[in-house]
Formats: C-alpha cells, sequence, structure tokens
C-alpha cells in the first residue's frame, strides 16, 4: 500500500510533467499556430461549468480558512521582497519544509486574515451622579491577503446591503403602488 504522501507526490508530479509537455504537438507547429501550446491545453481543461464548480469550491475553502484561522498574525506589506525570495528559494515541492514554508506564504497572502472589530463600552460617571455607557468601536485586526480583502470590502459590504432589503422593498413598493401601500387599516 502506497502511502498518502507518495500518491500526493506522484499526483503533483504527473501534474508538472501534464502542464509542461506540449501534449502531443511539436514544438515548431505550436510556435507557427495562432493559438500555440494553450489550444492544445485546451483539451485537458474542463468544461466551464467544472472549471466554475472547482473555482467556487475553493474560494468557499479559502473563506472557511479565513474565519477559522483567527487573527492574532502580524503581516506587513512591506515584508514582499523577502516572502519573495523565501518563495523562490522553496519552489521543491518534494521537501517537506520547503511544502511548509509555501504553505505558510500561500497563508499569508492567498488567505491572510479577517477584518474584525471590536465593541467596546465604557461606563462613566458623571458629576450630578448619573451613569453614562458610551459604546465605541474598535479595530482588532486589519484584514490582508486576498481572501482577506474580498471578505473585507466585497462579502462584508453586501451583508450590510442584506440587511436592509427588507426596506429597499417597500420602498419600491410605495413608488409602485402609493395608493394600496398607504392604506391605514
Amino acid at each position: 500500500m502506497i502511502s498518502l504522501n507518495m500518491r500526493c507526490k506522484s499526483a503533483a508530479l504527473a501534474a508538472t510533467m501534464v502542464v509542461s509537455s506540449s501534449f502531443g504537438l511539436d514544438v515548431e507547429s505550436a510556435k507557427n499556430s495562432k493559438a500555440g501550446v494553450l489550444a492544445s491545453v485546451a483539451r485537458f481543461v474542463p468544461g466551464t461549468k467544472a472549471a466554475a464548480v472547482i473555482t467556487a469550491v475553493t474560494v468557499i475553502a479559502m473563506w472557511i480558512r479565513l474565519n477559522t484561522k483567527g487573527s492574532s498574525f502580524n503581516y506587513k506589506l512591506k515584508d514582499w521582497r523577502s516572502d519573495f525570495e523565501l518563495f523562490l528559494k522553496s519552489l521543491n515541492i518534494f521537501d517537506a519544509e520547503s511544502r511548509a514554508v509555501l504553505m505558510m506564504l500561500f497563508d499569508k497572502w492567498a488567505i491572510g486574515r479577517q477584518f474584525s472589530i471590536l465593541d467596546i463600552s465604557t461606563r462613566e460617571e458623571k458629576e450630578d451622579g448619573s451613569v453614562v455607557t458610551v459604546k465605541d468601536k474598535r479595530i482588532k485586526a486589519k484584514p490582508f491577503g486576498v481572501m482577506g480583502y474580498v471578505d473585507a470590502y466585497v462579502l462584508l459590504q453586501l451583508k450590510k446591503i442584506n440587511e436592509h432589503v427588507k426596506e429597499i422593498n417597500g420602498v419600491c413598493q410605495l413608488l409602485k403602488d402609493p395608493v394600496t401601500t398607504l392604506t391605514v387599516v
């Protein structure tokens, strides 16, 4: 029985060989044709439905990882040069340490960090003896990485818009038929 690690390495090697080969086209005909190697690759790419499903599953998996990861990571954009050098040094996917470095870089730059806000309530006592509660919000973690930015600037905004759909629908009904909408019961 072959181990899972060996099967993954074999699959990665097979995928690398498939991508790097010309799929039966000789190099001269690939250079002369307009589509070139891309046309030969298109024979092995699944249909658009399968590609859409694979993309959707990948994005959902990245979003789940973003939500379960936490936000206590100190990611900085100015580290990109050292991360890129680290990426280039660790392109050997068959080495366990290199694979761990690649996963760490993917986790940092593709998954990133989720935007999080803390609700803070401060109780203050005034001179007249009354107690006033002041509510405030503070940023716990800024978004980072592709999925972190998509979550913060697209998905959270869509969620806020979705909260107002009932009110928007009521205004549309009012504008469409004001007589029946404003009928007092």
